[in-house]
């Protein structure tokens, strides 16, 4: 997100969750107390772009 006013529905956060903690990529495991990450920040974001064109950034809105 470029702008820190701009928060992400708690649908959008809930599919990125259930994304992350998939178990062929494993970043954060789902636990009764919520989410906990399950590798360094370093190795997430290099997990994350390994995905390629499964995470897409939404689209340009013209105002």
């Amino acid at each position: 997100m470029e702008d820190s006013d701009d928060v992400p529905a708690i649908g959008e956060i809930n599919s990125t969750l259930e994304l992350l903690s998939h178990p062929s990529i494993g970043v954060v495991d789902h636990f009764e107390e919520g989410y906990q990450l399950l590798t360094d920040s370093e190795n997430s974001v290099r997990l994350v772009r390994s995905l390629g064109d499964v995470v897409q950034l939404p689209a340009a809105t013209n105002n």
